[in-house]
This record gives structure tokens, C-alpha cells and sequence, in this order.
């Protein structure tokens, strides 16, 4: 079985790699040079290649060099159309393979992989849906909406790796699709003891490195994948006045880190936060393990990566997961600090003040975690999807 791996959205396609490697099938994954950047192995891995990427990564070009310029519309739509020559290369050697696993609309490329994959149906494909490309995209109108629609619709089989995206499967027009879990590798993330460099050694000490994004700056109409995480910095700041035994590091990225910013110094709550740049994996795996819990996202009620990895490490995470949905994709709901509301997070912020509690939610966690999102168990689980899909 010869599959290649394509569209490395938030380094998925990179660990899914590895971890399908791990497991016996030699897959292939294409990387254009955007992603070999911020997501890529590089940022997962560190050196762990050196100069050279092993022979089963294959890089090409993510589109044509603009000197800086923006393209007009014309140019946009030719290369849409009739990309340029690496592309249609890229094209020729992805329909060499048995199936092509794609993570969200990135099989559709241009006008070529569209009619061979999409209406051809010249060779199998499994589509994942990773997130705003399901939620957002295909939900909308126009020739974006159709095509992502039709990305998910024509494929062998569609992945929903977000548990909230079972309830969208019907208005999608999806007839192939299932959930299916992020894998983690829980060697990487696993719990260890790390020294505290912030607050004081009395502070609940949190860790929010969720995209800071609840739409002030990116308001378009339309969008269902913010983080709402302003009502965490709120709430943190409510504690703060009647506890000042708290601190809150927070990663400095995403559309609102200006407005957050702007907030922290409203509340008052400056002394509590420090603000961190974007890290490597490395670095985001250490602060994990140093603090007390972690907080994620509070809009869209299901995971990403970053919370399960949390967990992975035997941490409490903080974050509105939608019961409904979970209890269609698990056969017991994540242990997690459960919240939505300003109010709610300011309640399990004080349940998890207390460390017995911690503790056993933490323990829960990582073991809910080895049960389900496990790398080993997931990829044979996706190998066995591969070889439905060719038969």
C-alpha cells in the first residue's frame, strides 16, 4: 500500500507521518515550503534531521515567488487554473499512489487535482477536516464553499477530528465521514516534573497558549472557530481579587493578542500575567509540565491538539467541551475542567485551586488519553480506514 500524506495543517500530517511509519507503512508526506516552517519538523522535531529531511519528505514550492507584491485577481485566478510547473509535478507523482490522505482542502490545489481527484475520481483520497475548513468554508457560499464541500463529499472517506463537527455531517451533504481522534505521541508528552519560573511558588500558576482570538480584529461574518478566551482573562482577574496567590503565562499570539493585552492592562491584572512569544514544541512541552493546569478554548466545544497534549503530560485542562457531541465520539467523556461562561471558568478556577483535586483529574486525564488518542493505537486504527477505502 503506497499512500502519501499532504496538507500539514498545525504539523498534523508531519506526527501522522511519523507515527504511520512507526507502525509499519512507509508512507510519504509532501511539505511545501510554508510548512517547513512554523509546524514543521523543524519546530516538532528540533534538529533531529539536521540540514537534510529524510527521504520519504518530499518538499515542493507553495506557489510562485511575488517580489513581495500581492497578486491581482487575473493572476490569482490563472494560477488557480493552470498552476505552475512544481505544482503540476506535484500532481503527477500524488497520482502515482495507491490513496492520498489529505488534511483539509489541500488536495485541491488548483484546477488539475480537482478534476482527477474530485471529478475523475481517478484515484481514492481521504479528506480530513481539521477545522474552519468544515465549520467555516464549507458552510459558506460561493466557489470556495462548493469546492470544500466537494473536497470532503468525493473523498473515499472524511475524518472529522473535531468532535462538535459530528453535528455538521447532514448540512455538509456528508455520507463517508466519522469521527475520528488526534493522534498523540504520549512518549513526547508525558508528565515530569519541571522547576517554576514564574509567579511565586504558592501560585496557581496557568498556561493558556491557545491562538488569543474571540473576533474583534478577525470579526468576518461567518466565523465559528474563535477561542473566547478573553472570558478566561477575565475570570483569572476576578480570582486575582480575592486570591492574589495566582499567575497566568500566556502566549503572545492570534488575532486579538493586542486587544488581550489591552485588556490585562484594564483589569488590572498585569503583575498576575506574563506574556510569552511563540515557542517551539520543546518549549511548549516544559511549560505544560510546570503549570498547575492548562487552559484552552471556550467556543467551539471540542479539542485541538494543544489540549490533548496538555492532558497527555497529566494535566488538568480548561476548556467548553460540547457533552452531546463528546458522547457520540467516546465512550466516556473527557475528564476535563469543563466551562463556557465567564462564570463557569471562574468556578473551576477555584475547584482547581484545590491541589487533591488537581491531582485526580490530571491522573484521569492522562489515562482517558492512553485509551483513546494513544499514536499506536490510532494509526493502526487509520491503516485499517486506509484499506477499506482501496477495497
Amino acid at each position: 500500500m503506497n499512500v502519501a500524506l499532504l496538507g500539514n495543517i498545525a504539523g498534523n500530517a508531519y506526527t501522522w507521518s511519523k507515527a504511520l511509519r512507526a507502525g509499519g507503512l512507509p508512507v510519504s508526506l509532501y511539505l511545501n515550503d510554508k510548512e517547513l516552517g512554523v509546524f514543521g519538523p523543524g519546530w516538532e522535531d528540533g534538529d533531529a534531521f539536521g540540514e537534510k529531511l529524510p527521504e520519504w519528505i518530499h518538499q515542493y514550492r507553495g506557489g510562485a515567488g511575488n517580489n513581495g507584491r500581492t497578486p491581482g485577481m487575473l493572476e490569482r485566478r490563472f494560477r488557480y487554473v493552470w498552476a505552475e510547473p512544481d505544482r503540476r509535478q506535484l500532481l503527477q507523482n500524488l497520482l502515482t499512489y495507491d490513496l492520498v490522505h489529505s488534511f483539509s482542502g489541500s488536495l485541491f490545489f488548483y484546477l488539475g487535482p480537482i478534476w482527477e481527484f474530485g471529478v475523475r475520481r481517478r484515484q481514492p483520497y481521504i479528506a480530513c477536516a481539521t477545522g474552519s475548513d468544515l465549520r467555516e468554508v464549507a458552510m459558506s457560499g460561493g466557489m470556495s464553499g462548493r469546492l470544500m464541500r466537494l473536497f470532503f463529499q468525493r473523498a473515499a472517506r472524511t475524518l472529522l477530528l473535531n468532535l462538535d463537527m459530528v453535528d455538521l455531517t447532514e448540512r455538509a451533504g456528508l455520507t463517508r465521514s466519522e469521527f475520528f481522534p488526534f493522534m498523540i505521541d504520549t512518549e513526547k508528552y508525558s508528565p515530569s516534573t519541571v522547576e517554576r519560573t514564574y509567579g511565586s511558588p504558592e501560585d496557581l500558576l496557568f498556561f493558556m497558549p491557545s491562538h488569543l482570538d474571540w473576533g474583534v480584529v478577525d470579526n468576518a461574518a461567518g466565523r465559528s472557530s474563535t477561542k473566547g478566551n478573553d472570558r478566561f482573562i477575565r475570570a483569572f482577574a476576578r480570582y486575582v481579587s480575592e486570591n492574589n496567590r495566582a499567575h497566568a503565562v500566556i502566549l503572545d499570539r492570534g488575532a486579538d493578542r493586542g486587544v488581550a493585552r489591552e485588556l490585562v492592562e484594564e483589569l488590572g491584572i498585569g503583575r498576575h500575567v506574563t506574556m510569552l512569544p511563540q515557542m517551539p514544541k520543546n518549549e511548549l512541552v516544559r511549560h505544560y509540565r510546570m503549570a498547575d493546569v492548562i487552559v484552552d478554548q471556550f467556543d467551539v466545544g471540542a479539542f485541538g491538539t494543544t489540549g490533548l497534549e496538555a492532558m497527555s503530560c497529566g494535566k488538568p485542562l480548561m476548556i467548553y467541551i460540547n457533552n452531546s457531541c463528546a458522547d457520540q465520539c467516546y465512550p466516556e467523556r473527557p475528564p476535563v475542567l469543563n466551562a463556557r461562561t465567564e462564570d463557569e471558568i471562574l468556578e473551576q478556577i477555584k475547584l482547581a485551586s484545590v491541589g487533591s483535586f488537581r491531582s485526580e483529574i490530571a491522573g484521569n486525564a492522562r489515562e482517558w488519553i492512553l485509551k483513546y488518542h494513544k499514536s499506536s493505537l490510532v494509526a493502526d486504527r487509520l491503516i485499517s480506514i486506509y484499506e477499506d477505502a482501496l477495497q
